[in-house]
């Protein structure tokens, strides 16, 4: 057994997954591991020091881009130079911190991949392949250019890691990415089961036939997944490279049933207390879940290119507008499915309408969790979320198909025909007002506060 020292970092480790690791292969994890805490520690670099420095503010911010354009690259940092305090833009690897934490998880990367064939492990050449692009960019700064690559190895490694920049939504301005890890495991029989519900939702199209869901089990998170584990993510998070490349959408099941448990399902039960119970109900449920977390993360790919679409100056609510577009977008897909084919694959039919009805209580239990903080410790991924959720749920309450009581917070969907309507209205409102912020400035960033507050003020009651 190597020895590894461990560092003083916040990864969150599933110790399920991590302790059924074959004897074969447990260098080769701990290897990963020591790369996922590395990762780890450039994230809390970027919570001490956010890529945007807190004194800026969004008028200053975009004044700056219009001079330089690395400005707004989600893959560069922001410091003020000068007696005018000019803002400039810092790539990560001119930052001596940054670029030894980056050569640091690089070099154990590189041993891992070392480790893969001195163990003969049967997946090593596609480990070679995966982590020497990882490592490469680790060490030359080209993050981008190496997500596209990634994206052209077809086949997932038994222990897979997978770590760099992803997700803007810890940035106020829609713009920085943070910096991210995790280490998983797939399961294959899963992963064939709810490829064939996604692409039927996408149909025969580019963006389908370039367009993978992998089911796993986390084994680790590193960085802002560690702080706020993710049920499942689409990458990479351009949406250029989703449309021109290709996208991959990781679901890890162990975490989405753990929140199924401590979250989705009291908030289910307390919001639709029709609801059945059971073990029953119970396993419907569960595949309602994960129909409604596969669903909304093959929104995120199919969405037409919203970062290219969008006006820098509405990228404040541009990841709001997102998550509850691709919201949307799920309940359609999720909707339209045959219920033959679901019968076939062993899933209930009844798993649609639990689905709507977890979508729901997913928004409902995002809203209650920002309610409850102390408002200093709402983060951006939290305000997100709620906005998000209370765009969902007003789109219904507007449409008349959604019944909500503000005294006991249930909710009420009498008619699934209708809720399938307005669901493709939603879709089609979304895509118009994206065609809209083209001429009309601003439009955007006023339809998503109206719709947060409209017809119910969910985060002010």
């Amino acid at each position: 057994m190597i020895e590894i020292k461990r560092a003083d970092t916040k990864i969150r480790i599933y110790e399920s997954v991590n302790n059924s690791v074959p004897e074969q292969y447990r260098d080769f994890v701990d290897m990963q591991l020591a790369a996922l805490r590395e990762l780890d520690k450039a994230y809390r670099l970027q919570e001490e020091e956010p890529p945007i420095p807190t004194d800026v503010n969004a008028r200053e911010l975009f004044r700056a881009a219009a001079y330089d354009q690395d400005i707004l690259s989600p893959y560069t940092k922001l410091e003020k130079r000068g007696p005018r305090g000019e803002l400039r833009s810092l790539d990560y690897m001119e930052d001596h911190r940054y670029r030894d934490i980056f050569h640091t998880t690089a070099y154990w990367l590189e041993e891992a991949a070392g480790v893969a064939w001195r163990d003969s492990l049967p997946d090593r050449y596609l480990i070679g392949q995966s982590l020497g692009i990882q490592a490469g960019a680790f060490r030359g700064g080209n993050f981008k250019e190496a997500r596209a690559e990634l994206l052209n190895v077809h086949q997932y490694p038994t222990y897979a890691f997978d770590g760099g920049f992803l997700d803007r939504y810890n940035c106020p301005y829609g713009v920085k990415f943070s910096i991210q890890g995790l280490i998983t495991t797939e399961d294959k029989g899963k992963t064939a089961k709810f490829n064939t519900f996604v692409h039927l939702a996408l149909g025969d199209s580019g963006i389908s036939r370039n367009y993978r869901l992998i089911m796993v089990d986390a084994l680790a998170l590193g960085g802002l997944a560690a702080d706020h584990p993710w049920s499942a993510n689409t990458i990479p998070s351009e949406d250029d490279l989703r449309h021109r490349v290709g996208a991959v959408t990781v679901s890890a099941d162990n975490v989405a049933d753990e929140k199924f448990q401590s979250r989705i399902k009291p908030s289910l039960v307390k919001h639709f207390p029709e609801v059945e119970k059971g073990a029953v109900w119970e396993n419907t449920a569960r595949d309602g879940h994960r129909l409604n977390i596969v669903m909304h993360e093959a929104g995120h790919a199919a969405i037409g290119e919203l970062d290219e679409r969008i006006d820098y100056e509405e990228k404040t609510h541009y990841t709001t507008f997102k998550e509850a577009a691709c919201e949307a977008w799920g309940n359609r897909g999720t909707l339209n499915l045959p219920e033959d084919v679901m019968e076939h694959l062993g899933v209930c039919a009844n798993a649609q309408e639990l689905a709507i009805k977890i979508s729901c209580s997913w928004s409902m239990y995002d809203i209650e969790t920002f309610l409850q903080l102390p408002v200093d410790q709402r983060s951006r991924v939290i305000l997100v979320y709620a906005q998000a959720g209370a765009i969902n749920l007003n789109s219904y309450i507007t449409r008349k198909v959604l019944q909500y009581n503000v005294e006991n917070g249930q909710i009420k969907i009498e008619d699934i025909d209708a809720f399938k309507t307005a669901t493709r209205q939603r879709v089609a409102e979304q895509e118009s007002v994206l065609e809209t912020t083209k001429y009309r400035p601003g439009y955007l960033r006023r339809w998503v506060d109206r719709n947060i507050r409209y017809p119910v003020d969910f985060l002010n009651p």
